[in-house]
């Protein structure tokens, strides 16, 4: 018999013992997962998770899972992610020293530093929250408090905050009682405006715009620079996807990312927006500078965070830090993260 014969013979019987071969292969690795799970090193209360995917099918309303497993297990449980075992705590004197902020913590890698996902958005690197890099993470933290605890940049924050208050409130009056107040939307428009004007300096309108948008035609406001206004109207949509984006790359594992249908394209999506949300604070970072750069002697620098954390440790630095208590200014890359951050815990909260 010619080894044709033979291959001719074997294939078709390979074939139809293909569906029995994958069969076997996934009934070993779910006895394998669960012989594991069984096994696994000091067992907590918590949802029994299925292969691969874990507990993410419980988890369309994190809220809702997280609270039901409260009720059910007490202040410590464990669930998983994909194949990854995650530990809640919900009591304050358990979490206290893995929450401790000291790069001295035994706990200073967190769960998001570790997290593959985070890593292929590039946010383990630079910035505060995801950083797993302890010396740039030092660093950032450091150059981040310095700013943001500076007596101008908290008075900014004060009066931009008192200004934006005001104005809302002289529309209010101006509207009457007979225009429903739709608390919630002028609380995002007073948010955005000022959390916009403290940390970059720039003016987007949100409340003038929102205003206008309960008025007839012919009563409306007109604006300084609509251009700008759809800009951050868009700026802040990105915004308000970077969290959902840091949620699904936290907690879709790998493989369906890369390689399960819809997953994958879904993905590819959010890396896209993720990049262009970079680009766009890049964008904002780098015009700052050329005006920071193009400042004539004497003329005073605003004090908005941008500005601050451009020239901290440097010859214009409003907080004058001394060279010997940090190494360096912020890099580029290090001030577009850190903004992405700023931004998210502010706008992001109201989206």
């Amino acid at each position: 018999m010619t080894i044709y014969t033979q291959l001719t013979t074997l294939i078709p019987q390979a074939i139809i013992s293909l569906p029995l071969i994958l069969l076997t292969i996934i009934l070993l690795y779910v006895i394998h997962f669960y012989v594991s799970y069984i096994n696994r090193e000091n067992p907590l209360p918590g949802p029994i998770p299925l292969p691969l995917i874990g507990n993410l099918h419980q988890m369309p309303d994190s809220y809702k899972f997280f609270n039901k497993c409260y009720e059910r297990y007490g202040d410590i449980f464990e669930f998983y992610i994909g194949n990854r075992r995650s530990i809640m705590l919900n009591r304050v004197d358990m979490a206290e020293n893995i929450l401790t902020q000291s790069f001295k913590s035994k706990y200073f890698i967190r769960l998001v530093s570790s997290s593959q996902g985070w890593e292929e958005l590039g946010f383990t690197e630079r910035g505060v929250v995801g950083n797993k890099v302890m010396k740039t993470w030092l660093l950032n933290r450091r150059m981040l408090n310095f700013c943001l605890t500076s007596t101008k940049y908290i008075k900014e924050m004060v009066n931009v905050a008192q200004e934006r208050f005001s104005e809302a409130e002289g529309y209010w009056t101006e509207l009457g009682d007979s225009t429903p107040l739709e608390f919630t939307k002028w609380m995002h428009s007073v948010t955005v405006d000022t959390q916009i004007r403290s940390l970059t300096g720039q003016i987007t309108y949100a409340l003038s715009a929102y205003r206008n948008s309960l008025l007839a035609a012919d009563q409306q406001q007109s604006l300084p620079d609509s251009s700008s206004i759809r800009s951050y109207s868009k700026f802040i949509d990105q915004l308000c996807a970077i969290s959902r984006i840091g949620q699904f790359f936290y907690l879709i594992p790998w493989y369906l990312r890369h390689y399960v249908p819809g997953i994958r394209g879904t993905a590819e999506r959010m890396k896209k927006e993720a990049r262009l949300l970079q680009e766009e604070v890049r964008g904002i970072v780098q015009e700052r500078k050329k005006e920071i750069e193009n400042l004539n002697e004497g003329e005073e620098l605003r004090a908005d965070l941008l500005s601050l954390m451009l020239t901290i440790n440097t010859q214009k630095d409003l907080n004058m830090v001394k060279a010997s208590e940090i190494e360096r200014p912020l890099d580029e890359d290090e001030i577009v993260q850190l903004l992405i951050e700023a931004f998210s815990a502010g706008v992001d909260s109201v989206c």
